[in-house]
Formats: C-alpha cells, structure tokens, sequence
C-alpha cells in the first residue's frame, strides 16, 4: 500500500495503491508473500483475494484522509512502515501494533489511525476461523523499486482457531511515537491518536517507579514532553493520552530518559 512519488502531479495529492493481489497459503506451512499484506494465518484453502481487497479498500480510504501535508505536495516526504492487527470473526480489529516504524511521528500516526478507523472490517469469509492475522505495508511516496511485490521473507504461519488466544479489546487511543530516549532537560512532541468514533481531546499524563510529579518531567496540554533535568532510578517513564469523553479508554508510550550530551 503506498504513495508513487513517480506519478503525476495530480495523482500525488490523492496517494494510488500497490497492487493488491496477495498470494494466500492454502495449508498450514512456511510460505512467503505478495503485496501490501502479509497473511500469517493458515486461511484453510480459502480464495482471500475478494475479502482483502475490500480490507484494503477501507483502510486505504481512512488512511487517505490522515495523511499529513507533509507527505503531498510539494514536500512529498517519504517513509515506510509496517503495522499488525488481527481480524477477528466479526471483522473488528484487535491487537493492533506497531512492528516497524518510519520514523516520523506524523506518518506513523495516519497509518496507525487509518488502520482504527476502519474497524470493524467485513467479517471473515473463513468458516471455522475465530481470528485472521496481518501485516499491512505502508510506503510514503516511493520510487520505483521501493515497493517490491514479492516478499523475500517467510513467516510461520498461525492457525486460525485456537482456545489460547486473548484479545485485546478495540484500540480506541494510541500515543506516537510508542518509545522514544529523551535526553535530560530536552522536549519530545507526542501525538494521540483516536478512533473516528470518540471525540479527539485527550489528557496527558506522566507516571514512574522512580519518579514522581516533576521529577517525571512535565507535558503540556498539546502532548509536549519536557524531560527532568535528573535521570530517574528507574529510568522510564509511562507518558498516558486519556480520553476526556471517555475516561475508560487510553493510550501509552515509555520515555526512556538519558544523559545530555555536554554543549561544547
């Protein structure tokens, strides 16, 4: 799934889709993987073709609206990522996480609440399958060659029903980037992400085995992180987003807080 820088003009401000063909596995072995989607789950000779192509369709939709200004003209940034969820029976999303970052907190986060904002997705075709597990490939303005549309690597693959499974409920609030180091006495912006459904405002809060109020460091409303100027004993820190409508739901990142360099 991805931007191509090498397009036209026009067709740089609405990003166009990697080819969404995927080859699916038809029994339970070690097989490697075309295009935007990585399936790591036995799909019981199943033909997926028609049911990933209306995932793709959503997600890419809600990713379209999320992509920042920075990635379309006439900046045009760039960057890759890779991001993993499950689908369960009746399509919603679980276990959401993030396996390979690009980098950039704005382009982590339109990928990250494109994938949220889809759920729930059409519910399996499988029948007899309680969960269907992925890996969504998100490029930024790629040339050519960035996308290839063969997977070198191979993944074991996951039955699809099992008794020792447990979901994570429904993302509704994730904070970006999910770790970061921070040096003593320096900042580090934070983002939250929220699902379409809830209102966007959130609260920020900072919590420590080894620290306490300000020795945690402070973070302002807009999700700006000042680090204490002494490193903590331990020396992480839980930065939280909580949803001001709904209290219940949150998101985390862990700060780990190292020595300044010394200004010359």
């Amino acid at each position: 799934m991805g931007q191509d820088s090498t397009s036209s003009t026009q067709a740089k401000s609405e990003p166009s889709a990697a080819n969404s063909k995927v080859k699916v596995p038809a029994h339970a072995e070690r097989e490697s993987q075309q295009g935007p989607i990585d399936i790591l789950s036995d799909t019981k000779g199943v033909d997926m073709h028609p049911y990933l192509d209306r995932v793709l369709a959503r997600i890419q939709a809600n990713w379209y609206k999320r992509i920042p200004e920075s990635a379309r003209g006439p900046t045009m940034k760039k960057g890759k990522l890779l991001i993993g969820f499950r689908v369960i029976k009746d399509g919603k999303i679980t276990d959401l996480h993030y396996i390979e970052s690009s980098g950039d907190i704005e382009l982590d986060q339109a990928a990250y609440s494109g994938v949220i904002d889809s759920s729930p997705l059409p519910p399996l075709p499988i029948e007899g399958c309680q969960f269907l597990v992925l890996q969504l490939h998100f490029h930024y303005n790629p040339v050519r060659g960035d996308v290839s549309q063969k997977r070198d690597n191979t993944y074991p693959l996951v039955p699809c029903v099992t008794t020792n499974i447990n979901f994570v409920g429904q993302v509704a609030v994730a904070v970006f980037p999910l770790t970061a180091q921070v040096p003593t006495g320096a900042k580090q912006q934070f983002l939250p992400a929220v699902t379409r459904d809830m209102d966007s405002a959130v609260t920020w809060s900072l919590s420590g085995k080894g620290c306490a109020a300000s020795t945690c460091g402070v973070i302002s409303a807009d999700g700006l992180y000042t680090a204490p100027i002494r490193i903590p004993n331990p020396a992480t820190i839980t930065v939280t987003a909580t949803s001001v409508n709904m209290p219940t739901e949150s998101g985390s990142a862990t700060v780990t807080i190292v020595q300044s360099r010394p200004s010359n």
